[in-house]
């Protein structure tokens, strides 16, 4: 068990299991930033987006939409539904936080996205009782943190940066996949293995949902475009209600279910069959958002892209297995990405 007996370490201890997804969040937060940017979303705006919205995927949905002239609340109601998944998340940590109370089901809610929920689920129950507000309060904060200043270096020096070393673009995308899959393997046992690949074989068999969100995220050849055909981006009153809209509906989304999942009224038979369902949820979860994440091999024209992809995911696992660190294998995969992108 862990030792973080007071809240300042067990904040630190918090804040270092943020690493691996710091390890993620920084590239995919440059290249928010970036497609913020070239779109002229303008620097405020899209660290106001990031700041409040906090959801990536969400993100880039809305920059997207709004770029290709969906009305304002059409593009806010389709990206609020992108964050329905956030509704498992409270409730799939409830089991190890009955000690927190109402205050503090309100505060950690706001940031459990999907890699943090992923952190925590595998690793909250070995921490002390006492200490798991002050160790879910450091990992949010070290996650929320580097995305909002991904975020800021993508829409300050992205355009710079990438007109110089246009091969970060796809390394810079597939930070996320590396990320999920990373997580994944973390998670892996053989109770949560059939419920993994029944959800990595749903997720492959939705083409519109793959659609949507290979249009709308962090897709490199999908953004492109607006790079090089800037215009005029609908800002000001219109795009801040929309982001307020998201914000706040992203919030209830995460925080209502984590509020109610802390009455105890449950008889003990149901609640352990509620938490066996969570545990076969949160891999199933993270194993269906990383299939959605990357381009399916019947859609690739470029066999070069599918080969670049399989080393990338091939430096993710060989690296989990040497050192079991998520951060190393996200760091690892894109750097096998990369090498394979410019040597192959």
């Amino acid at each position: 068990m862990c030792q973080l007996d007071s809240p300042p370490s067990a904040f630190k201890g918090g804040l270092k299991s943020s690493f691996p997804i710091v390890a993620g969040y920084l590239p995919v937060g440059f290249a928010f930033g970036v497609a913020a940017e070239s779109v002229q979303t303008g620097t405020l705006a899209a660290v106001f987006t990031s700041l409040f919205i906090y959801a990536g995927a969400s993100q880039f949905a809305l920059v997207g939409l709004l770029k290709d002239g969906v009305p304002i609340l059409t593009a806010a109601l389709i990206t609020l539904g992108l964050n329905i998944r956030h509704f498992l998340y409270g409730p799939g940590l409830s089991g190890q936080t009955e000690e927190f109370s109402l205050r503090e089901r309100l505060v950690a809610a706001f940031g459990l996205t999907d890699e943090v929920f992923a952190v925590a689920f595998s690793r909250i129950g070995i921490m002390p009782h006492e200490s798991r507000f002050w160790w879910l309060m450091g990992l949010e904060f070290g996650a929320y943190s580097c995305w909002i200043g991904g975020t800021l270096a993508g829409s300050i020096s992205g355009d710079l940066l990438l007109s110089h070393f246009s091969f970060l673009r796809p390394a810079l995308s597939f930070a996320l996949p590396a990320l999920f899959l990373s997580l994944l393997l973390s998670m892996l046992n053989s109770t949560t293995r059939p419920a993994v690949m029944i959800s990595l074989l749903l997720a492959a068999s939705f083409p519109l949902e793959r659609s949507l969100r290979n249009r709308n995220n962090c897709r490199s050849f999908n953004w492109a475009r607006y790079w090089n055909h800037r215009q005029e981006f609908p800002m000001k009153t219109d795009f801040i209600l929309a982001v307020i809209l998201i914000a706040v509906g992203t919030y209830l989304i995460r925080a209502v279910p984590f509020v109610l999942s802390s009455k105890k009224e449950t008889g003990k038979q149901n609640r352990h069959q509620i938490n066996l369902f969570f545990k076969l949820m949160g891999p199933s979860m993270i194993a269906a958002l990383l299939m959605v994440s990357v381009e399916s091999p019947f859609e690739i024209e470029d066999n070069s892209q599918l080969i670049n992809t399989a080393l990338g995911f091939v430096g993710v696992g060989v690296s989990h297995r040497l050192w079991n660190n998520s951060g190393i294998s996200v760091l690892a995969g894109v750097v096998c990405f990369t090498a394979a992108l410019l040597f192959l």
